[in-house]
């Protein structure tokens, strides 16, 4: 019994230094784990934890890449108990890498979670042993920038508009327990062949989480998705960017501010590829809380169901409601316009560029209806109308264009070609629109109302289609945004979107086409000429009015002349 009951009690203190609970590690702080383990553990704060990693028969891998992976936590990962040049890296998603040299091995790394307002919280951790395969390319192999010697970390800075990511070259792989070392990074095999990291290609993948979902869950999930060369080429609907062998590694996109979006590196050579550590940024500062700063503004929440009613009604009655397009259209046009303005000399909130951009637009808009009041000019209108979906149609070209997979799209970064398509596109559309106006104006509310519709929704739903117009003002607004790669991932909500968007356009057309179809295609007179004659004939018929007999009054004579026999009658 007493044998029993040590044995027992042996197993159980066993169980309980290796366990790897979701839910807490109920004070301890070494656990075990082996090649190929992914863990997701709750951990206290600025307690160092021991991770030990026992590898057995190694055959085929050149050696392991340990990953430790947070939301937005500081995370301290070493390789010894004192921290020394050299042998630790700080950051959210972070990893170190070790180099087989026998086949069997026991490597030790210290884990530290630090947080400055968590109150001794635990928190949530991906802990994950990635190996890499002989004489596959090896991540951050030639290493210029960092202090570690293999540095395989990607490095995220953001700003509210771009995210660049870095990463250190790679170097090809070999086989360390052939007693082969790893190549000079300016190694090459002739004269004319270029140096070993020049041969390495790079792929940087990224996937977008729900929009402003900040669960820990979901996020490592990502995580899990890119983690390795097998589990990213599984993934249909990652947005991939190519870069060149050479040079530095470096790549400037577009932030989501407030949405999660993980990024990741593929580096292959001769058939085989190695997964950098995956780096996640939600391109916001974190409250205290666990959500993002100041991501979706009170007048963005406003304003965007605004923006899907004014489409909705540009989309299905603008030309039958001729004059209050004039205005609407002419607003939107000089918002946007005042927006672009506001951003490049005024340096204040988003909010108050917004509030401004409206109160001038809304009284620009009143000018040029007062001019079409009293002139009745229509075509110049149906241009400027038309010059909008020039644009529109211009931007929609190259955000499809960006899922075209071509090395690269360097050419339409040029800000004269940028300027120079934009102009060429909108002259082919000014064309139709001087022959058929009526026509093109139908097509043109349409058109940029049923994406107004769509731009609105796209506030509150993850989607890359308002990325067509954010693009165009960032060009406008933000200095080397030009630059950035656009490459967005292609999801089911932007299937939706585009489905719903050629609906409500053909939508529109076909039911503003029924309403004027026996119409005069404009209107033939001044709307000032026109509120004068209803004036008079109010006046007149008023002065009737007073000169007309009682009893013709009462018996509702229309002309106010009705004879005394008509009476009798």
């Amino acid at each position: 019994m007493i044998s029993a009951l040590f044995i027992f009690s042996f197993l159980g203190l066993v169980i309980s230094s290796v366990s790897l609970s979701d839910k807490g590690n109920e004070g301890n702080t070494t656990f075990l784990l082996k090649v190929g383990d992914i863990k997701r553990l709750h951990v206290s704060t600025d307690i160092q934890y021991e991770f030990i990693v026992d590898v057995n028969e190694i055959t085929e891998w050149s050696g392991m890449i340990f990953q430790v992976h947070s939301q937005y936590h500081m995370i301290t990962l070493s390789e010894s108990h004192d921290l020394e040049y050299g042998n630790y890296t700080v950051g959210t998603n972070i990893g170190l890498w070790q180099e087989f040299t026998t086949r069997n091995i026991s490597t030790v790394y210290y884990v530290t979670v630090s947080c400055e307002y968590c109150n001794n919280t635990e928190i949530a951790i991906l802990v994950a042993v990635v190996t890499v395969d002989t004489n596959a390319p090896i991540p951050g192999g030639c290493t210029l920038t960092s202090s570690i010697e293999t540095d395989p970390n990607i490095r995220l800075n953001f700003t509210t508009y771009t995210t660049t990511v870095r990463f250190e070259d790679g170097n090809l792989g070999y086989d360390p327990l052939k007693g082969e070392f790893p190549l000079s990074c300016t190694h090459r095999e002739s004269h004319d062949s270029p140096p070993s990291y020049k041969l390495i290609e790079y792929v940087v993948y990224h996937r977008l989480l729900n929009i402003r979902d900040y669960n820990t869950d979901d996020l490592f999930d990502a995580i899990e998705d890119v983690l390795t060369e097998k589990s990213i080429k599984k993934q249909q609907d990652l947005a991939r960017v190519k870069m060149d062998a050479g040079g530095y590694k470096k790549l400037v996109v577009d932030s989501y501010a407030g949405d999660g979006v993980v990024y990741n590196v593929l580096a292959s050579n001769d058939g085989r590829a190695t997964a950098y550590v995956p780096a996640v940024t939600y391109a916001c500062e974190f409250e205290s809380d666990g959500t993002c700063k100041g991501v979706l503004p009170v007048v963005d929440i406003v304003i965007s169901p605004l923006i899907s009613l004014i489409g909705l009604f540009l989309c299905l009655t603008a030309h039958r409601l001729w004059h209050i397009e004039v205005y609407i259209f002419s607003v939107v046009i000089f918002v946007i316009v005042f927006y672009l303005i506001t951003s490049n000399f005024i340096a204040s909130t988003h909010t108050v560029r917004i509030t401004v951009a409206v109160i001038i637009g809304l009284w620009f808009g009143l000018m040029l209806f007062l001019f079409w009041f009293f002139t009745g000019w229509y075509l110049p209108f149906v241009l400027l109308f038309t010059s909008s979906s020039g644009l529109l149609v211009t931007a929609t070209m190259l955000y499809i264009i960006s899922f075209i997979p071509v090395d690269s799209l360097s050419f339409f970064k040029i800000s004269y070609v940028y300027g120079l398509l934009i102009v060429c596109v909108t002259v082919v559309l000014l064309i139709p629109a001087v022959l058929f106006p009526r026509a093109m104006n139908i097509f043109t509310s349409s058109f940029v109302g049923s994406y107004l519709v769509i731009f609105g929704i796209g506030t509150f739903v993850l989607t890359s289609l308002t990325q067509i117009l954010m693009r165009v003002i960032k060009n406008a607004t933000v200095s080397g945004y030009m630059k950035t790669d656009a490459n967005y991932p292609f999801q089911i909500n932007d299937i939706i979107l585009v489905i719903l968007w050629f609906l409500v356009m053909v939508t529109g057309i076909i039911i503003q086409v029924l309403l004027v179809r026996k119409r005069e295609p404009f209107p033939k007179t001044t709307l000032y000429s026109q509120c004068r004659k209803k004036l008079n004939k109010r006046r007149q018929y008023g002065s009737n009015d007073e000169r007309r007999k009682l009893l013709d009054n009462y018996c509702g004579s229309p002309t106010g002349s009705m004879t005394s026999n008509e009476v009798i009658n």
